[in-house]
């Protein structure tokens, strides 16, 4: 029987996808081959043009009145032959199919296809869907964080939340963190959680590639960096980051720079990158501080590889240190987190330093101590690849036995 892996939702973010390919590889590399899967990808239609029109049309306007600035917006979905291509290099026995978004037509070819599963879904189907399915939920931020959001939007999250915890057997979550906040704020209720382990891994291609793009983004080639990795969002928490590393650098004479990766717009507050944009000039530090917007994934963990650590200093994640974090894990790198619950679940064999997330001087002590331990030795690319592949299977194995107790119940 056919088991239906549903990327619908989550291939509106690249976290997202980056998400659903970690868990496509890891059944790949546990069963060998995923003949009986089939990837649905929302099918790019007229209906899709037509939202992505008045999306792009919608978004710029807004940004317009906001802002007063002209800055066109996208649709975030990734095209469909990227994501074929992502998916594909994962597994040749990954069949796909195009499914609109519109009514009900997942269900209806689930239906069709006699399916043993559907997954994940994040939002529950139909009561007249009879066949076994997996929820996911993202976390409880606006709960956590409420402030971030408009009314409406808690409103429609935490009927999304209510109506998913009471329907489905089994509910995906990124961290145990994100599993206490559902009890917490939505208790009782019926749905088992089952929270994903932290196992980082990178495909061997990605942790043995010599590629090297530090001048392409003009960094000297005996220039020392830290880099983070983060859409500009509020709670990002780049403002406190910047502060903190211009006092660092002021400290040691300027000799490092701060390379900063990710989207730039945030839609709840528009002026917020240009607010920071300005802190970078009251600071005295565009020399050192470099935003390089979204840039090519494999560039991005470039940058990662040859950087003296990333700084995750967020204030909220649903998964442990967020997808950065995963990476420079999976490549050896040093870490410096914020030391919030979710990111206490992270795990690794190089340096893990915590820092409180208010306080510039913890953060600078951090940046002090890991610059003293910058030319220790870092796992081998033997050892990574090792330590990949155990946590894909980790991964893998964790991901088949929901798949067969969803099935059984």
């Amino acid at each position: 029987m056919v088991r239906i892996i549903n990327s619908c939702g989550l291939d509106g973010w690249g976290g997202g996808v980056d998400l659903l390919a970690l868990i496509v590889n890891s059944l790949n590399s546990t069963e060998r081959s995923l003949t009986n899967y089939e990837l649905i990808l929302e099918k790019q239609d007229s209906f899709y043009s037509v939202y992505s029109f008045f999306y792009t049309v919608a978004k710029t306007i807004i940004s317009l009145v906001r802002t007063g600035k002209l800055s066109v917006a996208r649709p975030p979905k990734l095209e469909l032959q990227e994501l074929k291509s992502i998916f594909g290099n994962i597994s040749c026995d990954l069949k796909f199919a195009e499914l609109s978004s519109r009514g009900h037509q997942l269900e209806n070819y689930a239906t069709i296809l006699d399916a043993e599963i559907v997954f994940p879904l994040m939002h529950p189907p139909s009561d007249k869907f009879t066949l076994p399915w997996i929820g996911y939920l993202y976390d409880a931020q606006h709960c956590r964080m409420p402030e971030l959001f408009t009314y409406s939007q808690i409103a429609k999250r935490d009927r999304q939340f209510k109506c998913m915890l009471n329907k489905a057997s089994h509910v995906i979550v990124n961290s145990r963190a994100a599993m206490n906040d559902l009890k917490l704020y939505y208790s009782p209720f019926t749905s088992k959680i089952c929270p994903l382990p932290f196992a980082p891994s990178l495909p061997k291609k990605l942790i043995v590639d010599e590629l090297d793009v530090t001048s392409r983004y003009g960094i000297d080639d005996q220039q020392m960096y830290f880099i983070t990795c983060n859409q500009f969002w509020k709670h990002k928490n780049h403002s406190m980051l910047f502060r903190a590393f211009a006092e660092f650098n002021n400290m040691n004479d300027f000799k490092y720079k701060l390379i900063c990766t990710g989207a730039t717009n945030d839609i709840r507050f528009p002026r917020y990158f240009q607010e920071l944009k300005e802190l970078i000039h009251i600071l005295g530090a565009t020399n050192y501080i470099c935003i390089l917007g979204r840039i090519p994934k494999r560039h991005q963990l470039s940058l990662l590889r040859n950087s003296i650590g990333l700084i995750q200093p967020t204030l909220f994640e649903g998964g442990p240190g967020g997808g950065a974090a995963y990476d420079a894990v999976a490549l050896g790198i040093p870490v410096l987190l914020s030391a919030i619950p979710v990111n206490r679940e992270v795990q690794s064999d190089t340096e893990l330093l915590y820092f409180d997330p208010y306080s510039q001087d913890q953060l600078i002590n951090c940046l002090n101590k890991l610059i003293v331990q910058k030319d220790k030795q870092r796992p081998s690319r033997q050892q990574l690849i090792s330590t990949s592949k155990y946590n894909l299977s980790k991964l893998g194995l964790f991901m088949q036995s929901i798949i067969l107790d969803c099935v059984r119940k």
